[in-house]
């Protein structure tokens, strides 16, 4: 099967804003923009998984509509990292020294009030598995997750056998596409190629 990967557009927030859990307004341009180009490069009459907050689960909606797809639901599991007391802050105003204690060890480390990237790791890798078993049941040969750069990167690194503190090793683009192909190996397990990246 093919499960594409598409991060939210642009939200209307100012430039170096902290907003993982908070849910954001789109930049209307810029999502005008976008939906086109987007729903392109994706087959048609597709199921669209979507996190819960309003700038993924808008565009699910206009992409199934785009291209005569379903709009499956939402999954809390698909959610942004929670940036706790750093939510709607500017990056440059935060305490260095609590950035700098968070980056050292990002993958068991929290911003205050939040969640490490692990907790988001095992929240979306449940997904993932569930995701996979449903559409396997159901005969899917293609489905979309649209979701934020954290919760679609945890999906990439699952995909690429990477591990979580290799976060870094990789980037997904807003407003932009990338596609998974998912099959069961010969010993029952699954295996998964990155067929494109931020298209």
């Amino acid at each position: 099967m093919e499960i594409y990967l598409i991060r939210h557009t642009r939200p209307d927030v100012a430039e170096g804003t902290c907003y993982g859990r908070t849910d954001v307004p789109l930049d209307e341009a810029e999502f005008a923009a976008r939906v086109p180009p987007i729903a392109d490069l994706l087959p048609r009459g597709m199921a669209f998984h979507s996190s819960p907050a309003s700038r993924c689960a808008r565009l699910a909606t206009a992409l199934a509509d785009r291209t005569g797809g379903t709009v499956a639901g939402t999954d809390a599991r698909l959610h942004e990292l929670d940036f706790g007391a750093w939510e709607g802050r500017l990056w440059r105003d935060l305490p260095r020294e609590d950035t700098e204690r968070w980056t050292a060890d990002i993958v068991r480390g929290a911003p205050p009030g939040g969640e490490t990237f692990a907790a988001m790791w095992e929240r979306v890798s449940g997904f993932h598995e569930s995701l996979l078993e449903q559409a396997e049941r159901s005969g899917a040969g293609r489905l979309a997750v649209v979701g934020h750069a954290g919760s679609l990167k945890v999906l990439l690194l699952r995909a690429l056998k990477m591990a979580p503190a290799q976060y870094g090793s990789a980037d997904i683009a807003q407003g932009r596409v990338s596609c998974i192909e998912a099959r069961r190996a010969g010993d029952g397990a699954w295996f998964e190629r990155l067929m494109f990246l931020n298209r």
